[in-house]
């Protein structure tokens, strides 16, 4: 049953990923594991329109919130998604120097693409599991 368990969680760290379409191309992105990125999973597909913010992120509000009850940070790192504690999902493209407020959790880790998050004020975004 051990070797079960550690079986599925090694599975979940290095086989979740995302699908991130964004002006028509597609990004990946490998998931973290956690309460809060399981609780994202589960609502995913999702599209949002994702507003610039500060010119260092895009930003987009959940309809429901999900649980930020770990790993909650007012650092961050470019090229991240986060679930703000405020209750939306935010792609950093720029750091800036400054801590957030309220804090964040990370979801995944964008793995290309990112400079598609610095375009326009507002971006289309769709996210998806990709099958394993």
């Amino acid at each position: 049953t051990y070797y079960a368990i550690l079986f599925i969680v090694l599975l979940y760290r290095t086989h979740v990923k995302l699908s991130i379409q964004i002006n028509g191309q597609e990004l990946t992105a490998d998931l973290i594991e956690s309460q809060t990125s399981k609780e994202f999973m589960a609502l995913l597909p999702l599209t949002f329109n994702m507003t610039d913010y500060n010119t260092r992120e895009k930003y987009a509000d959940l309809e429901q919130p999900i649980s930020a009850n770990e790993n909650v940070s007012e650092d961050y790192e470019t090229g991240y998604l986060y679930y703000w504690t405020g209750g939306g999902i935010v792609v950093f493209y720029r750091h800036d120097g400054k801590k957030l407020q309220g804090g964040a959790v990370k979801l995944a880790k964008i793995n290309n693409g990112l400079d598609l998050f610095r375009e326009g004020d507002t971006v289309e975004v769709t996210f998806e599991l990709l099958p394993v």
